[in-house]
């Protein structure tokens, strides 16, 4: 790949970073919201509500593992090709990518447990 090339793996990473906390963000904030009223509805609508909060987290949770995984790659060959201060601080950015492959995921995962056992 060309160094165009890294910067635009690098570019479309980030934005799909970004794009992919939409939705589960979006559930949570709806879902905590609506806590009161769905712990008075039938468990079967209890489930759904869990498991398209599970479904959207997991897709997430991947969608940002990946994402960070490709711009931690492009900056890594981009620190290959040039020294320039761009590219010196996309590699020291890309090492708080870390973050958002573990850190997000294990915060998402306590929200969940959180609400399962609030509509459980």
């Amino acid at each position: 790949m060309n160094q165009s090339d890294l910067f635009l793996q690098w570019n479309k990473a980030w934005q799909t970073l970004v794009i992919s906390q939409l939705a589960p963000t979006f559930l949570l904030i709806t879902t905590a919201s609506l806590v009161g009223p769905l712990h008075e509805q039938s468990m079967n609508l209890r489930l759904a509500v869990i498991l398209i909060l599970l479904a959207s987290g997991i897709l997430g949770s991947l969608a940002q593992f990946w994402a960070s995984a490709q711009a931690q790659a492009a900056a890594k060959d981009l620190a290959a090709t040039t020294e320039s201060a761009t590219v010196k601080t996309m590699v020291q950015a890309a090492k708080w990518l870390a973050v958002s492959k573990f850190v997000t995921p294990a915060i998402f995962t306590a929200i969940f447990a959180i609400l399962l056992v609030e509509l459980h």
